[in-house]
């Protein structure tokens, strides 16, 4: 994938660098000199294959037990968590997932929503999400152009909801089947790693919810278990070390 110079100009005023990783998918680094510069959204292993991997498990085993389930994603990005979970649901003929994305950078909702929702090619960074279509579409068996609709038809039935700040709006949120938790590091979001708020947070999934995560820390596994999750260690991605699956027991 090579950059186009718009593209990247509109990453960079929102305080990013779009880079590619050894898989050759895309990813934002936060530029250095911003409040939280420096660290990437993913692993420079691959970005796709780290979210297929991860996130992709949880999918897999949420569909299973529940075709409709309630997902929450935190946080946007450039979108692979909410596609890929589309791209699960395709998988059983008259799914009905509800999203909940996190994001609290408007332009990446902005330009997320622009082209999926409403159809615009020409946005900056539909080169990004082009690439991004086809290799969801040539790994998982589907045409680039029926993920792309589906990604619509949960825009317009309001199934597909793009938030902002979770720490902000976290009280809304009622219940979870799927969480997928791909925050930014205790680093840069420490507010996210709140050991209470997560204990809480986590208290709100059903009776069959699952989490998964990149990250395998301390905090995440003892509020997991507070909230009544059996926690598995698994092995992280691309010599990380760990990363964390956790499920209500039934």
């Amino acid at each position: 994938m090579n950059e186009n110079p718009n593209e990247t100009q509109v990453f960079q005023e929102m305080g990013f660098e779009i880079e590619k990783t050894k898989d050759n998918s895309p990813t934002l680094r936060m530029l250095n000199g911003t409040d939280r510069g420096g660290e990437s959204m993913h692993h420079t292993g691959g970005a796709f294959s780290e979210t297929c991997l991860i996130y992709g498990q949880a999918f897999q085993k949420g569909f299973q037990v529940n075709p409709d389930p309630q997902i929450v994603s935190l946080g946007l990005g450039l979108g692979y968590v909410e596609v890929l979970a589309v791209v699960y649901s395709m998988r059983y003929p008259g799914s009905r997932p509800v999203i909940y994305s996190y994001e609290t950078v408007d332009g990446l909702k902005t330009h997320f929503k622009e082209f999926y929702e409403e159809g615009k090619a020409s946005t900056q960074f539909a080169k990004t999400y082009q690439w991004i279509l086809k290799q969801m579409a040539e790994t998982y068996g589907f045409k680039t152009q029926d993920i792309q609709l589906q990604v619509q038809k949960a825009f317009k039935e309001n199934r597909l909801q793009l938030l902002g700040n979770f720490t902000a709006e976290m009280n809304s949120l009622k219940s979870f089947d799927i969480f997928c938790y791909d925050a930014y590091s205790k680093k840069t979001s420490p507010e996210l790693w709140n050991e209470a708020l997560m204990t809480e947070l986590f208290s709100k999934g059903s009776k069959t919810s699952c989490v998964s995560s990149y990250a395998s820390n301390g905090v995440l596994k003892r509020s997991l278990v507070a909230a009544g999750y059996q926690v598995e260690v698994l092995e992280g991605f691309q010599g990380k070390r760990n990363r964390t699956w956790a499920y209500r027991p039934h």
